[in-house]
């Protein structure tokens, strides 16, 4: 549901993000955005087949790795959304861009251990569920995993770039009156 809501936010909010945004840091954020789309759709399809699942022993052990996943995932949420709400005034905090990498990287982890998981029993799947079922799921889970990469290799494209805006030691933005070149503030 929470999953639902943010992109349900996210469209309501894009016009009114700041100007002062860098293009490589709202790619970066965007493709963060792709990646949390394709776990919300790895989530969905693995919840969907623990509460149809044939096999119940492959059920319970989906829903024990789809449990810190959900916790995962509503972290990259908040911290999506904590991003997209100061990013409507000013450019968010290092601290606050290093979560969202943060975050994103966790839920890649933690969905890659829960399709490993799932890869494991494909045997089980194959040859006790239904055929056209196991087809979709495997469909969904394919092309998640996809768009997942697609978006990781986005993100490394532009690591460089935002570095310095996911660096603790990242200066303030300069401000008109300030003499930059000497170190010292007018």
């Amino acid at each position: 549901v929470e999953r639902n809501s943010y992109f349900r936010r996210l469209s309501a909010l894009t016009p009114t993000l700041s100007k002062t945004i860098p293009r490589p840091l709202l790619a970066l954020i965007d493709a963060v955005r792709g990646i949390l789309f394709s776990v919300c759709q790895i989530y969905q399809a693995l919840q969907h087949y623990t509460v149809y699942a044939i096999d119940e022993r492959l059920s319970a052990v989906l829903l024990k790795v789809l449990q810190p996943a959900t916790t995962c995932m509503t972290q990259l949420i908040q911290a999506l959304d904590r991003f997209d709400s100061i990013s409507r005034r000013t450019l968010p905090s290092s601290a606050v861009c290093r979560t969202v990498v943060e975050t994103c990287r966790e839920n890649v982890m933690v969905f890659g251990r829960a399709v490993g998981v799932l890869s494991l029993q494909l045997k089980v799947i194959a040859t006790n569920d239904d055929a056209r079922y196991t087809r979709q799921m495997l469909l969904v889970l394919y092309g998640a995993t996809a768009e997942i990469s697609n978006a990781w290799s986005s993100i490394a494209s532009q690591i460089d770039a935002v570095r310095p805006f996911l660096s603790p030691h990242r200066l303030s933005p300069v401000r008109p009156n300030q003499v930059v070149s000497s170190g010292i503030a007018s």
